[in-house]
């Protein structure tokens, strides 16, 4: 079984993943989990710390893609390299990315709809095809193939500036954050102090 959350759905998932199942009840048969955009605002300020602390996260591997919105949101996104950099590190064949230029409702169907929204449908397309080679095995094979659309570091011009701080990358981009996909391996996002900066 494979879990599935987007927003306040990826929150549950984490917050399901991360506590041991109560007393009375079965573990679902979950073997791999796929968060698109989590919310991480319903969970408590020190939960990362302490899903970190108590171990209680299942060892099972995890695809995270984040929209570009909310990797320029800072605290949240440092929220989300606290845990997921655990996670990731944890659990083999998992990987934490952002889709550049995408934002919070590109991971739901109302875009697709708007007849002028074909960057909508491509975001799409990636999304499906990268969740299909997360769920089969072949993630190493799908950021292979991909080129010189994968980006291994994370870089964000005019950082403080709320309304022109964007991800130094192309539109369809992705970031990769963390992975222990192999035979790709892209480490962690890494920092720039010349104008330029992650968040």
């Amino acid at each position: 079984m494979t879990f599935v959350g987007h927003s306040f759905g990826g929150c549950t998932g984490i917050h399901l993943l991360s506590h041991p199942t109560p007393e009375g009840f079965e573990a679902l048969p979950i073997s791999k989990a796929i968060i698109h955009d989590p919310w991480f605002e319903p969970l408590s300020a020190d939960f990362e710390e302490n899903a970190k602390q108590n171990g209680n996260f299942r060892s099972i591997p995890v695809l995270v893609i984040n929209s570009g919105t909310f990797t320029l949101w800072r605290d949240h996104f440092a929220r989300e390299e606290a845990l997921f950099g655990a996670w990731v590190q944890r659990a083999k064949g998992s990987i934490f990315t952002t889709l550049v230029g995408s934002k919070h409702m590109a991971f739901s169907d109302f875009p697709v709809l708007l007849p002028w929204s074909k960057q909508a449908i491509l975001f799409h397309h990636d999304m499906h095809d990268l969740s299909n080679a997360f769920i089969e095995d072949k993630l190493g094979e799908f950021l292979l193939s991909k080129g010189d659309r994968i980006r291994k570091e994370l870089i964000v011009d005019n950082p403080e500036d709320n309304k022109r701080k964007r991800i130094r990358a192309n539109v369809g981009d992705f970031v990769v954050h963390f992975s222990s996909v192999d035979p790709v391996d892209f480490g962690s996002s890494s920092t720039s102090d010349n104008g330029a900066a992650p968040i």
